[in-house]
């Protein structure tokens, strides 16, 4: 396995955990690659390593398109014949419209972000050296993943406490609809692709299935929390309003970043940008997935499980 190299503690516990697993770890940073890669004897390459932390302005997003590059050609021609997994982001899309349309795999890329734009050309990468070194691939663009080890920034850990101080932001009535998928089901996803012929250099957007909104999510982690919400329900033309200027803000000249990012988080809230339909993916792996409730009362239900 490689993976960024990392000064954050909950990593260097993430790898302690995959060697006590029998996971060979080989630490390295994709961006400043050894001159020589170890002699590996594999027949699938996920490639999983991101820099995702689109919050913080200086993270290093270039690991998600430099990194994808540099690793593809540091494996070289030891990919021929082989299965590449790649997975990408909903977050490349960032849908234009304020039209009601899940995401689908034809649906036109738009990224606002630096982490949603390194991600898309990371897939390109991914296309473009295909033919170079003579593997087979398979893209996968990620909704939102909830289970164990999910971001202390991220929605599963900042929406919790939102709830216990009964933020105003929890009260509210967010009308935008989000996919998310657990990462149990993601796992056996990422298993099955290789072995099925038709997914062979595809691309497929994931989802659990289920049309959830931001408002049903903060009701059901209440519940799963024992936490009282008092929902506050604004009207659809100030719901409209609002998606329109948080769309609008992220790209005004001179807004700071973290400013435009928390635009872009905002209009995701309202207007349902992260919302998926898997129906592709879905036929060709013909199972059933984890409701959204079940996967968030894993975490919620024992805390030690969050790591």
């Amino acid at each position: 396995m490689v993976h960024e190299s990392s000064q954050h503690a909950e990593e260097a516990v993430r790898c302690r955990r995959l060697r006590e697993l029998g996971v060979s770890v080989f630490e390295c940073d994709l961006l400043r690659l050894p001159a020589q890669p170890p002699r590996w004897r594999v027949d699938v390459i996920y490639h999983l390593a991101a820099s995702a932390t689109t919050e913080d302005p200086g993270a290093r997003f270039e690991v998600n398109s430099d990194g994808t590059c540099q690793l593809l050609n540091w494996l070289g021609s030891s990919l021929k014949g082989k299965r590449v997994i790649y997975t990408g982001t909903l977050a490349s899309v960032d849908l234009e419209d304020l039209r009601l349309a899940p995401v689908t795999e034809a649906t036109p890329c738009t990224p606002k972000t630096p982490y949603g734009r390194t991600k898309l050309l990371g897939e390109e990468w991914v296309r473009k050296k295909a033919a170079e070194f003579g593997y087979d691939y398979t893209i996968l663009r990620l909704c939102t993943i909830v289970g164990r080890g999910y971001r202390p920034g991220g929605m599963f850990g900042v929406l919790p406490q939102l709830l216990r101080r009964d933020s105003w932001a929890s009260r509210l009535n967010w009308p935008g609809r989000v996919s998310l998928l657990s990462v149990t089901d993601l796992t056996e996803i990422l298993l099955a692709l290789p072995t099925l012929s038709q997914t062979s250099n595809e691309l497929y957007v994931a989802s659990n299935g289920e049309t959830l909104t931001f408002d049903g999510i903060l009701d059901e982690m209440a519940r799963l929390l024992g936490v009282r919400r008092t929902r506050v329900c604004l009207p659809r033309w100030l719901w409209w309003f609002m998606g329109s200027v948080s769309w609008h803000a992220m790209s005004t000249p001179g807004i700071p970043y973290r400013w435009q990012n928390f635009a872009w988080r905002l209009s995701h809230l309202i207007r349902g940008g992260l919302w998926a339909d898997a129906a592709k993916l879905n036929q060709a792996l013909r199972r059933r997935f984890e409701s959204a409730a079940d996967a968030m009362r894993e975490i919620y239900a024992d805390p030690s499980r969050q790591l």
